[in-house]
């Protein structure tokens, strides 16, 4: 699959592309309001920054991004600051080698729909239980 974008658009589809790494800086373009990031179904084995500079502009991606598809790659470790994505309503992170999420993941208190199956989780991080929003 292609990149789908236009400069006003708020979804980004970058799946099935084989990337290794994800160089945001490059791979994400600036959207005026990015809602949706599909990363799925490529060969990831880390993310160094999920929170480019670029996309640190107004408003910024941790107040605009709902939906984060990161299932099917090889990824081991989510970097801490994935928790700054305060906006984030649906997380797929199924199909990867997580061993641990971050933290402070109960940050993500408007998380509803959180995916983490076919993983290597041997527990989950303290205050999951006070994510009311999570089903």
């Amino acid at each position: 699959m292609g990149q789908k974008h236009s400069p006003m658009s708020k979804d980004v589809d970058m799946s099935g592309r084989a990337m290794k790494h994800l160089q945001p800086a490059v791979a994400v373009p600036t959207f005026q309001r990015l809602a949706v990031v599909d990363l799925h179904d490529n060969n990831l084995h880390e993310i160094d920054e999920p929170i480019p500079a670029q996309l640190r502009e107004k408003p910024p991606i941790c107040e605009t991004l709902t939906d984060l598809d990161l299932s099917q790659n090889k990824l081991r470790v989510l970097p801490d600051e994935i928790c700054n994505l305060v906006a984030l309503v649906r997380l797929k992170l199924d199909r990867n080698r997580l061993e641990s999420l971050p933290l402070l993941f109960s940050q993500l208190f408007k998380l509803e729909k959180l995916t983490v199956s076919y993983n290597f989780l041997r527990s989950l991080p303290p205050n999951m239980g006070a994510m009311k929003n999570l089903r």
